[in-house]
């Protein structure tokens, strides 16, 4: 009997738990995750429109949340967020999207970029559609198509600047080539202690970006990317390839990975260093960026395998997933 009821108050203790969870959506084009509750606070990372988020705790106007696309716990601007019922997000994320694949655009409140704006976009959001009662058919007028926030505000985007979510991730195909081309968009954007979007990036943040925009999900942090796919030596490079710096163990010091770059071929990377740029890492050029390599991992042709890089299209965040 003592078993019975111990295990009916587990049940209830997890059913109680659950009605306790408070979910939410991303609201905003590049959201800011803060180290505190304060704009003072040092800037952790930013999450992009149609991120979902555990909301785990409130201080005034700033929710501590658990975002999952990427992992991260910070704080954050409540208007941010639009607060869901579980039931409302397991809807959202079944809705169909459109991603932006654009660095930087708008909504405005009519099919013409002379109207009034309702808020920006920028590359990797993710944006509702608003359908006619045809199923499937979008609402497109003057080269614009009409669209709806996580929060329910609509309006308009140029059609040219979005693509259909699912089946711009059905038939995307990592390549080096495509993670390169990608990369070289950013050429040109500030570096930003936290930067996870085109607005402004930090080294890990643009790997992040790359990666995302070519369908595959990986951690925020370069200590964590470089515990993904394989490591492979430094004379089999290949494009998209991932190269981390840093300091090497040494005696009781652990080795610390402060640096990440994407390896462009013909002995060039890709990295995110006072701004975005395309350096040599032949010590004898002009500008070369040499600082020694701890490791060289690859990502591509490891997907899904269980060495921490994940396909978009398999993560329950943004498909709804078969049991």
């Amino acid at each position: 009997m003592r078993k019975i009821f111990a295990a009916v108050a587990l049940m209830l203790a997890a059913i109680s738990a659950n009605a306790q969870q408070r979910w939410g959506v991303v609201d905003f084009s590049a959201n800011y995750m803060r180290n505190s509750a304060s704009y003072e606070s040092s800037l952790e990372t930013q999450n992009l429109m149609g991120t979902v988020v555990e909301i785990l705790g409130k201080d005034r106007y700033w929710l501590n949340v658990h975002s999952f696309s990427p992992e991260y716990e910070a704080w954050t601007n409540e208007m941010g967020i639009k607060e869901m019922s579980k039931e409302e997000l397991d809807a959202y994320i079944s809705a169909p999207k459109y991603i932006c694949i654009t660095d930087h655009t708008y909504m405005y409140e009519k099919p013409s970029s002379m109207s009034t704006r309702v808020c920006d976009l920028v590359m990797g959001d993710l944006i509702c559609k608003v359908q006619e009662s045809t199923p499937g058919k979008s609402i497109k007028e003057f080269g614009f198509i009409q669209v709806q926030t996580p929060s329910g505000k609509t309006g308009y985007v140029k059609a040219l600047e979005l693509n259909d979510f699912a089946t711009w991730t059905q038939k995307t195909v990592a390549s080096g080539k495509s993670i390169v081309r990608t990369a070289e968009s950013f050429i040109g954007v500030p570096y930003l202690w936290g930067g996870n979007s085109s607005k402004g990036v930090d080294c890990s943040g643009l790997v992040w970006n790359v990666y995302f925009m070519n369908g595959i999900l990986l951690p925020r942090n370069a200590s964590s990317q470089v515990k993904c796919g394989i490591e492979v030596p430094l004379w089999t490079l290949q494009r998209g390839d991932l190269l981390f710096f840093g300091r090497k163990a040494e005696g009781d010091q652990p080795e610390a990975i402060t640096h990440v770059g994407i390896f462009a071929g013909e002995g060039r990377i890709i990295h995110s260093s006072q701004v975005v740029r395309r350096d040599s890492m032949d010590p004898e050029k002009e500008g070369s960026y040499t600082r020694e390599i701890l490791h060289a991992r690859r990502i591509l042709g490891h997907v899904d395998d269980g060495n921490g890089a994940i396909s978009i299209l398999k993560s329950p965040w943004y498909f709804p997933q078969e049991n």
